[in-house]
């Protein structure tokens, strides 16, 4: 009898379990009946691939997850938020047609298959304080990329356009084709995210930021202490927080900009002063700020190098017979130095604490050839100068030959005078005043003509 009593048990038990899975698979039509989507499994029989890469995501378990439903459970279970963790969701009746964000919730609605780089589309759920993602972006500079070629005049620029639109990033670093025509998006989610996996497009997140930011990364990669230790850009550009309360929101990290309370940074304290053999919170914070403030200082100094430079290059070039070949060599050499000094040293927006030592190894590298530019350009000077001095230092020359020619012809002139006052003082003593008219005006005419022969050999 007992075992008798337990067969029952255990067929009742398996028809109560085949009863509710049945019941469930029922419910599960009943949710589709009368939709029109396909579920992910129709997508699947083609896009096998996508299919598997988005089965095991957070956005295939939002509805099952165990932690959202026992706080979707433990809040009430508010309708609301099926309309980002689930697919077909009707605000009206509070009924949905799949659970999870499924294919059609991305793709455009039932049956559809619309695609699109547009952060909007993510942002539609991850927003709010439980995941103010898309804030966080609408505040970062990926979400200017584009406004900030328009402002400068470079929104043609195919150079510029690989990193500041979606289009161009993504066609640069998946070497596919894209135009310009086509970079319409700032950098948008798509261009770190995979969009099915949801996994970053590149294993190490420094290496997918150092895909735009090179400056940046060629510093931090050059044997930085953070580098060394392991620590990369998102663990201090992506500071993230877990939500609180709706007064103490989450944070994502994707501001991208260093957190500060009080003027310090919060994320230091994750190393500083917990990990052995790394400074204090405060010492490290003290050694960023001066080591910042110090570099400051020299990129001003950098910057005067370079106005004064390009200041004697431009004096020169007006110079008659300079050597324009040198001056060309020295525009060069300083454009180099400007077009480095713009990109790696006034962008590396950290003022050197990326790596102190390499940026100071770049700022002099960036001085000697602004040094270089500098002596090329005062030589040139010097020898056009010199040049002009030889030039006068010959016409000096030539004129003091005239001078001194001019010098015996006015002595001959002198003798011609005294032999002519001679004359004319014998002809007072019983000449005609005519002769003595006729000579004065001989003498008048040797003295002027010999004026003349001076002014006209005489060169300006």
């Amino acid at each position: 009898m007992r075992r008798r009593g337990i067969l029952f048990l255990a067929i009742f038990v398996v028809l109560i379990m085949v009863l509710s899975l049945n019941i469930k698979s029922q419910n599960a039509v009943a949710e589709k009946a009368g939709s029109d989507y396909k579920g992910p499994e129709y997508c699947g029989s083609c896009h096998s691939n996508e299919y598997q890469e988005w089965s095991g995501t957070m956005h295939s378990q939002a509805f099952s997850d165990p932690i959202f439903q026992a706080v979707w459970n433990a809040s009430g279970s508010p309708p609301e938020c099926l309309s980002c963790h689930t697919t077909g969701f009707n605000s009206e009746t509070g009924e949905f047609a799949l659970e999870g964000v499924t294919c059609e919730r991305c793709h455009g609605g039932p049956g559809k298959m619309e695609k699109t780089l547009s952060a909007s589309l993510c942002g539609e759920c991850h927003i709010g304080a439980h995941h103010p993602t898309f804030e966080e972006w609408n505040q970062s500079k990926h979400s200017e990329s584009i406004e900030t070629l328009i402002a400068i005049g470079q929104d043609k620029n195919e150079r510029c356009l690989s990193c500041h639109s979606a289009e161009g990033a993504l066609g640069t670093m998946l070497n596919k084709s894209w135009s310009i025509k086509e970079a319409t998006d700032p950098v948008t989610c798509a261009v770190c995210h995979e969009p099915m996996s949801l996994e970053l497009r590149m294993e190490s997140s420094s290496d997918l930021c150092g895909q735009c930011h090179t400056g940046q990364y060629s510093l931090w990669s050059a044997n930085s202490p953070h580098e060394i230790i392991g620590v990369g850009c998102s663990d201090c550009h992506m500071y993230t927080r877990p939500y609180s309360s709706e007064d103490v929101p989450a944070i994502t990290g994707h501001t991208f900009e260093i957190v500060e309370e009080g003027g310090k940074p919060v994320i230091c304290q994750n190393c500083h002063g917990t990990v052995e053999g790394i400074p204090d919170y405060e010492t490290a914070v003290s050694v960023m700020i001066s080591i910042q403030t110090d570099i400051q200082s020299i990129k001003e100094e950098v910057k005067a190098a370079i106005n004064s430079t390009e200041k004697i290059i431009n004096e020169v070039s007006t110079i008659s017979g300079v050597d324009t070949s040198a001056l060309e060599e020295a525009s060069t050499l300083l454009n180099d130095a400007k077009h480095t000094f713009e990109i790696e040293v006034e962008r590396a927006y950290s003022n050197g604490f990326h790596n102190p030592t390499e940026m100071m190894k770049l700022i002099n590298t960036i001085l000697e050839k602004i040094g270089k530019a500098k002596e090329l350009a005062l030589e040139a000077k010097a020898k056009a100068l010199k040049s002009q001095l030889s030039s006068l230092e010959t016409q000096l020359a030539e004129s003091q030959d005239e001078i001194n020619n001019l010098k015996i012809q006015i002595s001959n002139l002198n003798e011609q005078v005294s032999t002519l006052e001679k004359k004319v003082s014998e002809l007072q003593g019983g000449a005609g005043t005519s002769q003595l008219y006729l000579l004065i005006s001989l003498f008048s005419g040797l003295v002027l003509g010999a004026l003349a022969t001076y002014l006209i050999k005489r060169k300006p």
